[in-house]
């Protein structure tokens, strides 16, 4: 059988697989757009062959591209750039008023979903599933199944997800004056649904009663009025990751990356896919913030063989063996220990360039960062020692963020007994600013635990949240 989204699409990683489904982060041929292709089993006696049926005739707005498969169906969706729902909140703190304008937005935006059948629409009405962008919602539409989700029955898990944003939207501890109001009638009709959310059995209906409660004037604050069906039709309108949100695919490493690496970044951060690649051809791809997951670590744990995709030589990469080792000053970095695989930002660093300060604003890695100033003539080293031995085929795998769009250069540099066995440079091209993104550079040897990591060619300011090692055991 002929699957055209072959064709059309490079896979880069694989992002969930079970009995239901397999997802994977992809990139458009023709545009380097990040995308996710989502190929959901229907096969005799799967719960979702029924759920599937009703995705044929009502495609979702965020879909690229829908094909149905011999083994059920394919749906390509785009990666929408922009904030989580919490960190949003957090960071723009928006006034009550627009908070209301939120709930109208998010409800007037799942409201289309209505036709679907309830676990999907459990599905796509939950908080993971918001990214706000210029103060608009947009969804992703992304559908994972579950046990749980793809046996669900009734309205209930939907009105659960909507309840749960509406009660972000309105947490808030400092109210206007002039907005008392307005947080009464909206407080009002929220605890009204919860005692009766038993009675609801769709979104337009839930919709419908929100609509009659008192807002008073608050419209005059947003004169996008009707914002979603400004929307709609636009949900592509947003540039898509012209990265990076994915950066330039040239030649292609492939490399397996767990879910639970997937909620990645701290509160200043875009939330988005991000493919870290090397002009040369290294690809790696991260997810941020997408689902909420457990933890970042060990990464070693966190990936598992069978999810391995053979990777292409990186054709860009430079290896240079037998060079001296230069000799430097040692001073110590103290730092949290980050535990796993992560040898950094931590005791495990013996050395930092003069020009490369200490972030202390914690991060989801520890208590602080590193931060390179593109001010500072470069290049930048930093020196690692680990007792161990890295065997050909482990990674160095780094996250760092910039706040700069203009690419830079990574060195990673190994040793045995002093003597120079590794050194491969990418020129990494961000995907945006300010988000992090996943370096993964793969040992063709075997290294000791005395490494150097080189930064070049930085503008602006560029931070480094973590650096590990996922060794080949």
């Amino acid at each position: 059988m002929n699957v055209s989204y072959l064709s059309k699409y490079t896979v880069v990683q694989i992002f969930k697989s079970n009995e239901f489904q397999k997802v994977y982060i992809a990139t458009d041929n023709n545009t380097n757009q990040a995308v996710v292709i989502n190929h959901i089993f229907s096969g005799e006696g799967s719960p979702t062959l029924s759920l599937i049926e009703s995705l044929y005739e009502n495609p979702l707005n965020n879909v690229l591209h829908f094909e149905p498969v011999e083994d059920g169906v394919v749906l390509v969706t785009k990666v929408e750039e922009g904030l989580s729902l919490n960190d949003y909140l957090e960071e723009a703190l928006p006034s009550f008023t627009k908070r209301v304008h939120l709930i109208h937005q998010y409800l007037e935006g799942i409201q289309k979903y209505d036709f679907l059948p309830n676990p999907i629409k459990s599905i796509l009405a939950d908080p993971s599933q918001i990214i706000l962008s210029k103060d608009r919602i947009y969804f992703d539409e992304l559908i994972i199944f579950d046990e749980n989700t793809a046996n669900a029955v009734g309205f209930q898990p939907t009105m659960d997800h909507i309840i749960s944003v509406l009660k972000d939207l309105t947490k808030l501890q400092n109210i206007d004056y002039d907005e008392l109001p307005l947080f009464i009638h909206t407080i009002g009709f929220l605890d009204e649904i919860q005692k009766n959310k038993h009675t609801y059995t769709s979104i337009h209906q839930l919709l419908g009663d929100f609509e009659k409660i008192d807002l008073g004037d608050s419209s005059s604050i947003d004169d996008t009025e009707n914002i979603f069906h400004a929307q709609q039709g636009a949900f592509g309108a947003q540039q898509g990751l012209s990265y990076l949100e994915p950066t330039s695919l040239v030649g292609k490493k492939v490399s397996a990356i767990d879910e639970d690496i997937i909620r990645m970044a701290d509160k200043s951060n875009k939330r988005s896919f991000t493919v870290a690649i090397g002009t040369a051809g290294a690809i790696t791809v991260a997810v941020a913030g997408m689902l909420m997951f457990k933890s970042i670590l060990p990464i070693e744990n966190n990936i598992s063989a069978d999810q391995k995709m053979p990777p292409h030589e990186i054709a860009s990469v430079q290896n240079v063996a037998g060079e001296e080792k230069e000799v430097t000053s040692s001073k110590e970095v103290g730092a949290a220990d980050l535990g796993g695989d992560a040898i950094g930002p931590n005791k495990n660093i013996t050395y930092v360039s003069e020009h490369i300060q200490q972030n202390h604003v914690p991060t989801k890695y520890g208590d602080f960062s590193l931060v390179i100033s593109g001010d500072d003539v470069g290049p930048h080293t930093v020196s690692i020692h680990e007792e161990s031995i890295h065997k050909e085929g482990s990674q160095f795998i780094l996250w760092v963020k910039a706040d700069s769009s203009e690419a830079f250069k990574v060195t990673v540099k190994g040793y045995v007994n002093n003597v120079s066995t590794f050194n491969k440079t990418v020129t990494h091209q961000p995907l945006f600013t300010n988000g992090w993104e996943l370096i993964q550079i793969p040992f063709n040897t075997d290294v000791d635990g005395d490494l150097e990591v080189i930064f070049d060619d930085v503008t602006g300011t560029l931070w480094i949240g973590k650096i590990a090692i996922d060794t080949l055991k």
